[in-house]
C-alpha cells in the first residue's frame, strides 16, 4: 500500500531498509515486531510506531516458540554448536558469541515465564 511504502521511504533515512520494512508493515497491519537489535533509532521508531506492547524481543519469541512445541532447546544448542565449528572470521566468532547470550536469555525467559 502506498501509506506503507511511504513511511518505508521516510524510516530508511534514519535505519538500514530490512528494519524499515518490517517496522511500516507491523505498523500498518497492527503485527507484531520481533527484534533483537539495540540500534537506538530503531528502537525509538519501533516504540513510537509500533508501541511496546506489540514490540518483541529475538529470545521471548524463541521461548514462545519453545513452549508452543515447536522448537527445543536442544534443537538451538545444536544449532549454534553447529555454526560454532565452521566460524572462522572475527565477526562470524562475535556472531555466535551473540547467539550464546540469546540462548541464555531464552533460558531465563523460559524458566521465569517473563513477558514477551
Amino acid at each position: 500500500a502506498l501509506d506503507e511504502q511511504r513511511l518505508f521511504a521516510q524510516l530508511t533515512t534514519v535505519i538500514g531498509q530490512g528494519e524499515a520494512a518490517c517496522l511500516s508493515l507491523a505498523h500498518h497491519r497492527g503485527a507484531w515486531m520481533a527484534t533483537d537489535e539495540t540500534n537506538r533509532k530503531l528502537m525509538r521508531e519501533a516504540r513510537r510506531l509500533v508501541g511496546e506492547h506489540r514490540l518483541v524481543r529475538t529470545p521471548a519469541l524463541l521461548a514462545m516458540t519453545i513452549q508452543a512445541g515447536l522448537l527445543s532447546t536442544g534443537e538451538l544448542d545444536t544449532a549454534v554448536e553447529s555454526l560454532a565449528a565452521t566460524a572462522g572470521s572475527a565477526r562470524e566468532r562475535d556472531d555466535i558469541r551473540h547467539l550464546e547470550r540469546v540462548l541464555e536469555r531464552v533460558r531465563e525467559h523460559l524458566q521465569t515465564g517473563g513477558r514477551p
